[in-house]
């Protein structure tokens, strides 16, 4: 999908097989799965989500899909501006449970260092199973932590000179 996520696309990383529009992933990655690939991914930002990716979800869930969708929750619309995204962090995972995704098969995971090898694990399990999995990873916004430390010191400073 297009997000900041995706320059995850280009070295290092290398990590994205394509790139079309928004809401995009998720119905190209159940026509991967059914053109045969067996470990299927669609990855989409919370506001893309919301914007255009449920119905690619409903679809999958309507057609048993084998995929694995990853919802990026960082609470913002990263590319224009940092706005809070429409709907909180903490109703995300109703929404897809909503949606029809079993609840065992969804999972709301803290995205931080401390936790790769576990999140890892998750998701090698969830591209196991042949049905759809949603995993939501979750981690504030780096670009708006740092505006927010940032107006932080800025305020600092104006008390400590008042």
């Amino acid at each position: 999908d297009i997000g900041c996520y995706s320059l995850g696309a280009t070295a290092p990383l290398k990590a994205v097989e394509s790139i079309v529009c928004m809401g995009a992933s998720l119905g190209m990655a159940r026509g991967a799965s059914l053109a045969g690939y067996k470990y299927t991914f669609g990855v989409i930002g919370d506001s893309t989500f919301l914007h255009s990716g449920l119905t690619g979800l409903v679809d999958a869930v309507a057609a048993k899909t084998p995929v694995t969708f990853v919802i990026l929750d960082n609470s913002i619309v990263g590319m224009t501006g940092c706005q809070p995204t429409i709907l909180p962090s903490s109703k995300f995972a109703a929404v897809v449970q909503g949606l029809g995704v079993e609840p065992e098969h969804l999972h709301v995971l803290a995205s931080n260092p401390a936790n790769i090898e576990a999140n890892a694990r998750i998701l090698a399990e969830e591209a196991e199973y042949r049905g759809v999995s949603v995993v939501i990873l979750a981690r504030e916004c780096l670009e708006a932590f740092r505006l927010r430390k940032k107006k932080e010191a800025i305020q600092k400073s104006r008390n400590h000179a008042e």
